[in-house]
């Protein structure tokens, strides 16, 4: 079988995290005899020299500067009719997959992942038409969690939903030592919490910087990634004094490293349909505190810890008794790595796998 991605880029993200991860196992497969990888927007960026550096297979580049230009289409036909299983993340590389599929006759099955709970373009009457036309160019979509699939169902956007959850690589927790996280303060019995995530409204890292008004000064935050809010971000910090107590790191690759040395992993979002940094945290053996969302409240409660989005005198609650109550952290930590064990990326790959094929004898 021969298996393109295609994707938007692997500027920053838990979708692209979980490419860089997962590319090179879809390669060792039985039956997978090429993987190859597709992105809109071939921008050099950490994730993809961490690719190009532990994968085989090819990376295709179809704008050197742009996500969303049309000529990917045109590239995009004459690339994909060379491959048997065409799997297809996030918008618009789903939107253009679709259309240059449309202009073959016969071509490859195509197959698309759902990473969100919420699709704001079925909100309009217009693009809600055009979103049901692109669905169906595709013979499955597989959803990371079940209230995507019900957000996907409820929408009725495509009759075949299957459920695949996203997974880690549970044999490279703790191999590499932990990244000492009060020595960005300069303090040796600093509380640190951690947040992973790219800068953008959905991931509300504003309610963990509020969230430290309401806790002593010992507890500190530190925010790795990047995206448009945060130069927001670190003007909030700047107008509520805690210069001293936020660190912003930027993009990182040793992103395990840098969780398994903090004390709590934080994952504010307002809506998210997994959440890749929480498990990666309970591997670490942290206490998640997560916004009680679907998709990452499902991940998390029983497990982790869980506030109501947007509420940081609530969060700052959940992490001043973690604080200060140790036989409670550790029950959590406990919790969270014996929940982290059900997310394999192993099982999603071979699920995954499993999948093509059948799609490919469904002809």
């Amino acid at each position: 079988m021969r298996l393109l991605h295609v994707a938007n880029s692997l500027l920053t993200g838990g979708a692209e995290r979980l490419l860089v991860e997962s590319l090179p196992r879809f390669s060792s497969r039985q039956g997978i005899v090429q993987t190859d990888l597709a992105l809109l927007n071939g921008i050099d960026t950490p994730f993809f020299q961490k690719l190009r550096a532990n994968f085989e297979g090819r990376i295709f580049t179809l704008s050197s500067n742009s996500t969303y230009s049309p000529v990917a289409i045109l590239r995009l036909r004459e690339l994909i009719r060379n491959y048997d299983v065409v799997h297809v993340h996030l918008f618009p590389a789903m939107y253009y997959a679709a259309l240059a599929k449309l202009t073959l006759i016969g071509g490859p099955k195509l197959i698309f992942t759902e990473h969100n709970t919420e699709n704001r373009r079925v909100q309009s009457a217009l693009f809600r038409i055009v979103d049901k036309l692109i669905y169906r160019q595709y013979e499955m979509v597989t959803a990371i969690s079940e209230p995507v699939r019900s957000m996907l169902m409820s929408y009725k956007l495509h009759n075949d939903v299957r459920i695949i959850y996203n997974g880690i690589a549970l044999n490279n927790a703790g191999i590499n030592p932990p990244v000492d996280l009060r020595s960005l303060f300069g303090e040796a019995k600093c509380f640190t919490l951690i947040q992973v995530s790219r800068f953008q409204p959905q991931k509300d890292q504003q309610t963990v910087i509020r969230s430290l008004l309401y806790l002593p000064a010992e507890v500190k935050a530190v925010f790795v990634g990047a995206g448009e809010l945060m130069g927001d971000c670190v003007r909030l910090v700047e107008s509520l004094g805690l210069q001293n107590r936020v660190r912003f790191l930027g993009l990182r690759m040793d992103v395990p490293e840098l969780l398994a040395g903090s004390d709590v992993v934080v994952q504010s979002s307002v809506y998210e349909g997994f959440g890749l940094a929480a498990v990666e945290g309970m591997a670490a053996a942290k206490p998640v505190v997560a916004s009680d969302v679907p998709g990452l409240g499902d991940i998390v409660n029983g497990a982790g810890l869980t506030f109501k989005k947007g509420d940081a005198q609530e969060l700052a609650r959940l992490v001043l008794k973690l604080y200060l109550d140790k036989p409670f952290y550790d029950e959590v930590s406990a919790r969270c790595l014996s929940r982290s064990k059900n997310f394999d990326i192993d099982v999603m790959v071979d699920k995954m796998v499993e999948l093509y094929y059948e799609i490919c004898q469904n002809t």
